[in-house]
């Protein structure tokens, strides 16, 4: 797994009902994510490195897309949903100065390697390093 896929995420929210949703801000970007790899406490207004994770339960939906479609990130009206759109690298998903990577789907797609995909996700994972 490549160090280029380790951001640097400031921690702005703890949800006090399922302490593992968690709000980062990467760059400018803010998403809701499910801690699912925390080691150490964590500290609101606090910067961590950390990966992103794309998490479908069934299977991942995706749609190749033209290259003018912009790379977006964007919340489905439910509680962890996301659109992300971006360029497929050798294993992971770039969308913006976002890198997401997955279980396993990307690698298997290497026939779609620097193509721009859509992929509809259930929830975003976060691994705090």
């Amino acid at each position: 797994m490549s160090d280029e896929a380790i951001m640097d995420a400031e921690l702005l929210r703890i949800d006090p009902s399922i302490e593992e949703s968690v709000t980062v801000r990467i760059g400018q970007i803010t998403i809701k994510a499910f801690a699912s790899v925390c080691p150490y406490e964590l500290q609101i207004g606090h910067i961590y490195p950390v990966r992103l994770y794309m998490v479908s339960f069934d299977h991942m939906p995706f749609r190749e897309v033209s290259e003018e479609t912009g790379e977006t990130i964007v919340k489905i009206n439910d509680a962890w949903g996301y659109t992300v759109t971006g360029r497929l690298g050798k294993s992971e998903l770039s969308s913006g100065h976002l890198k997401l990577l997955d279980d396993g789907h990307l690698v298997d797609m290497e026939y779609l390697r620097g193509c721009k995909l859509e992929f509809t996700v259930d929830r975003l994972d976060i691994w705090f390093l």
